[in-house]
């Protein structure tokens, strides 16, 4: 698959872009695909901005999983199939400042992952998001 992101070696490569800085939206967007045939742990960086004059809106957080890289499901951690498992993370800071949130996924037999991200709250200017990601074979 062409643009799948694989484990680093070296200090310089520790940290991997999987989504640039980009708009957020209602709808969820999905990371680069990250290649897990030799991962197992992914450690999430997430750098949320809310949008211009904006108070309460958050960053909503979900990973998905496939076998193939075609058919994607969604990570439940453990709860019911039905409910895939979302993590919100809320703006602490005023509009147009970065907000770092950090999140660890366990993913204990997948081929290939993806970070799924949207926002949430009152819409009118949509702020922006980019992840950052750590992979690690335990």
């Amino acid at each position: 698959m062409e643009g799948v992101k694989t484990i680093a070696s070296g200090a310089a490569k520790r940290w991997q872009e999987v989504r640039a800085l980009s708009d957020l939206t209602a709808s969820w967007a999905n990371s680069d695909t990250i290649d897990m045939k030799a991962v197992r742990t992914i450690a999430a960086l997430i750098v949320y901005t809310m949008g211009d004059a904006e108070t309460s809106n958050a960053i909503e957080v979900r990973l998905a999983v496939s076998d193939d890289g075609t058919n994607w499901y969604y990570d439940t951690e453990g709860q019911s199939p039905l409910s895939p498992a979302v993590h919100s993370y809320q703006s602490l800071t005023s509009p147009g400042v970065n907000n770092m949130f950090r999140k660890i996924f366990e993913v204990p037999a997948a081929a290939y992952a993806r970070i799924q991200v949207r926002e949430t709250g009152v819409q009118s200017n949509y702020g922006q998001a980019r992840l950052r990601v750590a992979l690690a074979p335990w």
